[in-house]
């Protein structure tokens, strides 16, 4: 804004950077509400009762009962299956309410609903840290809730007594089919055994090879006493031709120490040969025990000392009788003796061959034979792991153990119902306030003075019934509008948002109580008014630079200069006749200005340094207080003044309230209108 000295334009107040004005006020005034309360208070008060009913009446006959009852499971998983005990348990809990459970369920109990609906209907929880699985039912009846639990409870156990038979069942066949293919694999390793066997001529190498061993080391011993046997044949056959016989007799020491035995030449080379294998072989081993059984047999039948001539009792018989029979038998004997001992030689080489043979196919052998161990073994332990697990199938279980059944409950669970009995008044009374709240605050028209402060910003000089009400009303409104602008040396502008009628009334009556006090006032109308230039328009004629003259002349001569200028319609214009005055009076009228204009009121008006104040007209009886009737610092209504600014001339506060009447309206009627 700006004032006219001489010619040229000072600024009315010091610039300044613009600023966030603190608020006052409320943007929602409490006693609008406590009065919309007030007035709807039966309103409220029967349809909360209307709803108190209703709902009861709904939880009684509408709202189903509900009813719920649990049964309890422990798991006990065999031990080996305990890794991860609580994932697979888990598993379990949500495997309950698996479709192919939910249809047994309702087929077993009748259920009429879909298998979403019997879903919901249970509830399966787990313990933490424990086995223990909760399965509760819900129905509307307290029969129907324990049906459905226990029902679900059967129908699981079969599931899982099922799912375990089945699995139980397969690991059974997998056995089996292990175990056919073991008793195959042995088959073929017997087959191979015997068929080494027959190939052999083997029946059981062990006991042949053992046989074959002291059968040779016998051979060997009548071998050995044929030997001797012949060796004595030829003794005796010496000395029927022509040795000399003992004498008849002789001392019985001395034949006895002629027949005395004598060690055996080849029991040295035994042992010699026993010796060396031992260093060689184990002794287990055929060589070894072929040696040592030889050994035994010279041991034990050691070969007589030969029998001389002279010594022998039939050769002495022979001699004395018949020394001619006596050569002839010897001959005969130690060619039989040669005879047997050469037939005993050739059975010996053979009974070597056996043995050797024997010996050398000991190792396949017993590879076979231990192919044929190892097939038995596994036949036999697969046998028994079939047995056990055909008996589990026979005797498989579900792994649960049923704590406690469910029972019939005795009263229904707290539900909808008595939450719709208590919820229903209170939420028809929630739906009623808001419905009261919003009808009265959804336009978000203004009506009081705090909130008219908050929303523009700016303090309410004063609220009022005006124009409706007693004369009084406007008396007082004139009165304490007057109170602000009193012994100020200023000019001031009244307008009004959307209608600026109400604007030329109320500075008619600040007019009359400043003149009425001996104020020196002056009016000047600027709405229909304009400069000579008949062809500007409102905008243009109000910053005409003789206007200006005008009211800085005005000025001089006044304390008080009244402009009455356009509304909030024909912003352009107002903010050009704004430039002329020091502050502004803006008539917001209750129920008819909305939030969002005041909040850009004092952008729109460019007034951010105060300079605005608001009076609020047309305010209901019942929300005029008078603790509300003003908000915010009446103080703030004053702009920062301009050291600049020129002073009124000395006197003119003594001019007669009719002469300054009189200039005003002659200053008015001056102005030509607008064309």
């Amino acid at each position: 804004m700006y004032l006219i000295d001489s010619d040229r334009e000072t600024p009315g107040r010091a610039d300044a950077p613009f600023a966030t004005r603190p608020r006052t006020g409320w943007p929602i005034d409490l006693r609008r509400v406590l009065v919309v309360l007030r007035r709807n208070l039966p309103w409220i008060f029967g349809m909360t009762v209307i709803a108190a009913l209703g709902g009861v009446l709904l939880a009684r006959f509408v709202i189903t009962r509900t009813y719920s009852s649990s049964a309890s499971l422990l798991w006990e998983p065999p031990s080996a299956s305990r890794t991860d005990g609580s994932r697979e348990l888990s598993t379990l809990v949500n495997s309950v309410k698996l479709p192919t459970n939910l249809v047994q369920v309702r087929e077993r109990t009748g259920y009429q609903g879909h298998l979403i609906d019997l879903a919901s209907d249970l509830e399966v929880s787990a313990a933490d840290n424990s086995m223990l699985i909760t399965i509760t039912g819900k129905a509307p009846s307290p029969k129907a809730a324990a049906d459905l639990t226990n029902t679900t409870v059967d129908v699981f156990l079969d599931a899982q007594k099922k799912v375990s038979e089945t699995r139980l069942r397969e690991t059974a066949l997998a056995l089996k089919q292990s175990l056919d293919q073991s008793q195959k694999a042995l088959t073929e390793a017997r087959a191979r055994y015997d068929e080494f066997r027959s190939a052999n001529k083997i029946d059981d190498l062990a006991a042949e090879t053992q046989s074959a061993i002291e059968e040779l080391a016998r051979l060997r011993v009548v071998e050995n006493n044929a030997r001797v046997e012949l060796e004595s044949a030829q003794a005796d056959e010496q000395t029927h031709r022509g040795v000399r016989a003992p004498v008849v007799g002789a001392p019985l020491a001395a034949q006895a120490a002629a027949r005395a035995p004598v060690a055996d030449p080849r029991l040295a080379v035994l042992e010699a040969e026993l010796t060396d294998a031992r260093a060689k072989y184990t002794d287990s081993h055929p060589r070894i025990r072929a040696l040592e059984s030889e050994i035994s047999a010279l041991r034990a039948h050691p070969p007589p000392a030969p029998m001389s001539a002279s010594s022998s009792p039939a050769a002495q018989a022979r001699r004395q009788d018949a020394p001619a029979i006596g050569v002839r038998d010897t001959a005969a004997s130690r060619r039989s003796v040669a005879q047997r001992r050469k037939a005993l030689e050739s059975v010996i080489h053979d009974a070597e061959q056996r043995a050797a043979q024997l010996t050398a196919v000991q190792g396949k052998a017993a590879q076979l034979l231990a192919d044929v161990s190892v097939a038995q073994d596994r036949s036999t332990a697969l046998l028994k792991l079939t047995a056990t697990a055909e008996d589990d199938v026979r005797s498989a279980s579900s792994d649960f153990q049923i704590v406690s059944r469910a029972t019939i409950p005795e009263r229904a669970e707290k539900g909808t119902g008595r939450a719709l009995a208590v919820g229903a008044p209170l939420g028809a009374l929630l739906i009623g306030l808001l419905v009261l709240l919003w009808r009265e605050f959804g336009s978000l028209r203004i009506r009081t003075a705090a909130e008219a402060s908050w929303w523009a910003r700016a303090p309410v000089i004063w609220s009022s019934a005006w124009p409706s009400g007693t004369p009084e009303e406007a008396r007082q409104l004139g009165r304490e509008v007057a109170n602000v602008m009193e012994s100020r040396h200023a000019v001031i502008g009244i307008t009004g948002i959307g209608d600026s009628h109400q604007a030329e009334e109320l500075a008619v009556m600040v007019a009359d109580r400043l003149l009425g006090r001996g104020e020196a006032c002056f009016l000047v109308d600027l709405r229909n008014r304009a400069v000579p230039n008949r062809n500007a328009d409102l905008a243009d004629a109000l910053e005409h630079r003789s206007l200006g003259e005008l009211i800085a002349q005005a000025r001089s001569m006044h304390r008080v200069v009244l402009l009455v200028l356009p509304s909030t319609d024909d912003m352009p214009a107002l903010r050009a006749g704004l430039r002329w005055a020091d502050a502004v009076v803006v008539i917001v009228e209750s129920g008819k200005v909305t939030a969002p204009s005041l909040w850009g009121l004092r952008s729109a008006l460019g007034l951010h340094e105060g300079g605005i104040g608001l009076v609020v007209t047309s305010v209901r009886d019942v929300l005029l207080h008078p603790a509300g009737r003003i908000a915010g610092l009446v103080k703030e209504f004053w702009p920062v003044l301009d050291p600049n600014r020129p002073q009124l001339e000395q006197g003119a506060d003594d001019r007669p309230r009719g002469r300054m009447l009189r200039e005003a309206t002659v200053i008015t009627q001056a102005l030509p209108p607008k064309s």
